[in-house]
C-alpha cells in the first residue's frame, strides 16, 4: 500500500510487533490498541477511510472489526483473512470481502510449478523500486480529462503508462485495448499499467483511484 503512495495506518496492540512496524516503514503512521476498538478506528479515520484489512489470527475478532467499521463507515471497503470456511459467510454477511490465505498458497505454489519464469518476473515487477504496476483510476466529473477522447488525451505521452481496459460508466464489462476514440465520460475506469510515480500523476489528471 505504502509503494503505491496510499496513505496508510497500522493497529496493532503489539508494541514490539509495532517497534518493528516502524524500523521498516517509519513514514507509516502506527496506532497502539486493539484494532477492533472504537477507539483505535477513530484514531486512525475510519469514517473517512476507503478501506481497511483485517489479518487478525482469530476469525472472531476479525468479525468485530469488520461490523465496528462498517457501523462507523458504511461506504468503506473491508477485506479480511478467514482461517475458518465456516466463519467465511459470516465476514462476508457483515460486509467484509474475504481471502484464505492457505488457498492462495496453494495457488502460488501450482504458478511456481507450472510457470516459474512467469511467476518469479511478476516477484520482481511487484517488489523493485521502479515497479511496473497495474492499477484502476476512474475519471471524475470537472476533471481535466472529464470529456476527452483517449486519442486527444494522449496519456502515453503525458504520463508513459499503457492504457489495458476500460470500463464505461454503469457498465460491468472492461473493454480491452479500447480504441482510441473512445470517451472518458465521467465514471469511466481505466486499467493502467506502468511506474507507480506515473500512475499517481495520472490520478491528478482523472481525479480518483478506482
Amino acid at each position: 500500500m505504502f509503494a503505491t503512495r496510499r496513505t496508510c495506518v497500522c493497529i496493532d496492540n503489539d508494541r514490539e510487533a509495532l517497534d518493528e512496524f516502524r524500523r521498516t516503514l517509519p513514514d507509516v503512521q502506527v496506532i497502539e490498541g486493539e484494532p477492533y476498538s472504537p477507539d483505535a478506528l477513530a484514531r486512525a479515520n475510519v469514517r473517512d477511510a476507503r478501506s481497511l484489512a483485517t489479518i487478525l489470527s482469530s476469525d472472531r475478532d476479525n468479525l468485530i472489526v469488520v461490523v465496528t467499521a462498517m457501523q462507523a463507515n458504511p461506504s468503506i471497503r473491508v477485506l479480511s483473512v478467514v482461517t475458518d470456511e465456516a466463519d467465511h459467510l459470516r465476514l462476508q454477511r457483515a460486509g467484509a470481502e474475504t481471502i484464505c490465505p492457505a488457498k492462495i498458497g496453494g495457488r502460488r505454489m501450482a504458478s511456481e510449478l507450472l510457470r516459474p519464469t512467469a511467476a518469479t518476473v511478476l516477484d520482481r515487477m511487484i517488489d523493485s523500486s521502479g515497479a511496473v504496476r497495474f492499477e484502476a483510476v476512474v475519471v471524475n466529473e470537472g476533471t481535466e480529462l472529464a470529456g476527452m477522447s483517449l486519442a486527444k488525451a494522449d496519456l502515453f505521452t503525458r504520463t508513459q503508462l499503457r492504457i489495458l481496459a476500460a470500463r464505461k460508466p454503469g457498465q460491468q464489462q472492461y473493454i480491452i485495448k479500447p480504441a482510441p476514440e473512445t470517451v472518458l465520460r465521467p465514471g469511466t475506469v481505466l486499467i493502467v499499467s506502468g511506474p507507480s510515480t506515473n500512475i499517481t500523476r495520472l490520478v491528478t489528471l482523472t481525479g480518483d483511484w478506482a
